[in-house]
């Protein structure tokens, strides 16, 4: 609260923009600092700056809605039960209407069994040869991480992209190439990356 966020990102956008680096990518503890990044920093710094950019949020596909999972989630076992009715019925709403598939945008977090029939897990993905990838949210985040000068993303993902380019020789990656990185909370950063990986 002491405005650490705006002493960090102001310098690193200009200094992105004014020497055609690629894109700022700032890692963050937990998923809460992140959305403030998100949601109320980055929003008021483009208001304010003089500088046109873009900004988006990195996160795994478990954060989104399969639209494929979801139409074929054998939905019985939901249904018999009163609170899973509820949320579903909630979701059913909000799934038509939703621009990006964020399942952070539901006023509830899904347990894990909704979770489970409303994502995807990397290994599950059909990717291109899914009939809904035309339209997929992930696919659709990937592109806005492309076009975004500021990526805020988290030390799961950010160690999680470390180790697929790690054991794809640089082949694959998770998150989009950065020529700036901005670790925020990196006092957690370690204990993270052994904990995780």
């Amino acid at each position: 609260g002491t405005g650490k966020g705006y002493a960090y990102l102001v310098p690193a956008i200009r200094h992105a923009l004014e020497s055609g680096a690629s894109r700022v990518l700032v890692v963050t503890a937990n998923n809460a600092l992140s959305e403030q990044l998100i949601s109320k920093d980055l929003p008021a710094l483009r208001d304010v700056l003089p500088w046109q950019f873009e900004f988006a949020m990195a996160k795994g596909k478990g954060n989104f809605l399969c639209k494929w999972q979801f139409d074929h989630a054998d939905r019985t076992l939901l249904r018999v039960m009163p609170s899973s009715r509820e949320q579903l019925e909630k979701i059913d709403e909000w799934a038509v209407r939703t621009m990006t598939g964020d399942l952070s945008e539901l006023p509830f977090e899904p347990g894990p069994d909704m979770k489970r029939r409303l994502t995807v897990q990397s290994d599950e993905c059909m990717g291109r040869k899914c009939d809904r990838f035309d339209s997929c949210f992930v696919e659709a985040a990937k592109q806005r991480l492309e076009t975004a000068k500021v990526v805020v993303t988290n030390y799961h993902l950010f160690f999680a992209n470390v180790a697929v380019r790690r054991i794809t020789g640089d082949e694959s990656q998770i998150l989009p190439s950065a020529d700036i990185l901005m670790f925020d909370e990196a006092d957690r950063a370690a204990s993270i990356s052994r904990s995780t990986y």
